[in-house]
């Protein structure tokens, strides 16, 4: 039989062996699809999209190590980006195929549009079934989305941490200068310079090169970063590990603390390798799961993986794009400069955020939420904008996950359809949560903060919020 994959599907062996337990897999077909590289026609989001350059390399550098591996495996026949950027016709694919569910409505479009007759399976990216999420689909009955409720629901379909309630109201300890820091995650050395000098030269010959890019020279990014991220399974879980050892202790408490120098700080930096499928969600749920630690340590990271993770995936499904599109606020700035490329805004913080956002491909949850998305909304950006930024800069961004996160959480474009209030802010929160090299940014903040409260009070004052409009 003939399976699919794409690139958010570098499963090991072993994971598609459980997928498809009763069937003989002969050839797969690993396609580097452009929907994966910012051709997005028919979205309901933003239909192009210009990738990093560094997530474009490191897509390239996973999927050479992954078609080594499944290689010893299986018949592999791989077609790269080059061959499909401009003709994206699949009729080379055999008339009957196997397709793991990846999760992108642009795609499966795409796909169901063929004469190509699909089995599709679940996916192992996820911990709930498509069954199951149409199962609370049907209780819901057309109420609003609430994360507890679909939280609650997630633990006892799983059976875990099944009467543990949320520990959230202890995650939010504030910066101070007397933070433990925890050793460099970046000190495992996973692959060599002349691999990523190799990569860099195949990156030439790309359509990528507008694209954009670090600021940092590539020479002294590779040194000092590249060679340090995974790229395969194997690599994954020597980087979990570490978490496990070094940094998960210290995760409950300082989960939405943002230190500028180390934005990973106590997080796990899974989101990529749980995005691209390199490890599954199962897999990461069950070892914390099994570990002796504070329990506000151990549920505020499987809240993260069975809460939020897929609610995002819950949202993208199910919510319109007519729904997520409402633009409550009536923003309508689209366009980008190249300030918010290089990081040449009004505020310094912001500045350092966005130039470490394209050097490295990742911020934590609060540095997007709290930092770009608060002060993109407080400018009036539309949340196409604050979308195609947070799509482009970073190596975990895909549709389902961003698609929640800009248009509901990160903008309220929807009107509080999943959240009941906007994420927005005062300089206030940022002075408690946030390390700063200086303090010149806090009237500019405040003045968009105030003049966004007065334009939108009758919005407010029906959100949790209201205690603030009378101020």
């Amino acid at each position: 039989m003939n399976l699919v994959l794409f690139p958010n599907q570098l499963f090991e062996p072993k994971i598609i062996k459980k997928v498809f337990p009763n069937i003989a897999i002969e050839n797969i077909y690993f396609i580097e699809d452009p929907t994966f590289y910012g051709k997005r026609k028919g979205s309901g989001a933003v239909s192009t999209l210009q990738l990093n350059q560094l997530r474009i390399l490191y897509m390239y550098m996973t999927h050479q190590h992954y078609l080594q591996q499944i290689k010893k495996y299986y018949n592999v026949n791989y077609i790269p980006i080059q061959q499909i950027w401009k003709d994206t016709d699949l009729s080379f694919l055999p008339k009957e195929c196997l397709l793991i569910d990846p999760c992108d409505l642009v795609l499966m479009k795409r796909l169901q549009s063929t004469k190509i007759e699909w089995t599709i399976a679940d996916s192992p990216s996820f911990v709930l079934t498509v069954s199951q999420l149409q199962t609370y689909q049907k209780d819901r009955n057309g109420k609003r989305l609430q994360h507890s409720s679909f939280y609650n629901f997630s633990k006892e379909v799983l059976h875990i941490l099944e009467h543990v309630k949320s520990q959230d109201i202890y995650n939010r300890q504030p910066y101070s200068k007397k933070i433990p820091l925890p050793p460099n995650p970046y000190h495992h050395v996973y692959s060599n310079i002349k691999e990523w000098e190799q990569g860099l030269r195949w990156l030439e010959t790309t359509p990528f090169l507008s694209n954009p890019k670090p600021s940092k020279d590539w020479t002294s990014l590779i040194e000092s970063y590249c060679i340090y991220l995974p790229l395969t399974t194997k690599d994954v879980r020597i980087w979990f590990k570490d978490f496990i050892h070094q940094r998960l202790s210290n995760y409950g408490k300082y989960q939405d603390v943002v230190i500028l120098s180390q934005p990973l700080l106590y997080h796990s930096g899974l989101s990529i390798y749980l995005n691209n499928g390199l490890i599954t969600p199962l897999e990461v749920v069950e070892e914390v799961s099994s570990i002796s630690t504070d329990i506000k340590n151990k549920e505020g990271f499987i809240r993260q993986v069975i809460g939020w993770r897929e609610y995002c995936r819950l949202y993208y499904l199910y919510v319109s794009p007519k729904q997520y599109h409402k633009n409550i606020f009536g923003h309508t700035r689209k366009a980008l400069s190249k300030a918010w490329y290089l990081g040449n805004t009004e505020v310094s913080f912001v500045n350092e955020t966005i130039k470490y956002a394209f050097n490295y491909g990742y911020l934590n949850h609060i540095q997007r939420l709290m930092v770009m998305s608060n002060y993109m909304t407080l400018n009036g950006f539309h949340a196409d904008a604050i979308y195609k930024w947070m799509y482009e800069f970073s190596l975990d961004s895909y549709e389902w996950v961003m698609v929640f996160n800009c248009y509901s959480m990160g903008s309220w474009s929807d009107g509080g359809f999943a959240m009941r209030k906007p994420y927005i802010s005062s300089s206030n929160y940022l002075l408690k949560m946030v390390e700063h090299t200086d303090k010149e940014w806090i009237e500019h903040w405040d003045q968009l903060y105030q003049a966004f409260l007065k334009k939108h009070a009758s919005i407010l004052k029906h959100t949790q919020l209201a205690n603030l409009i009378s101020k």
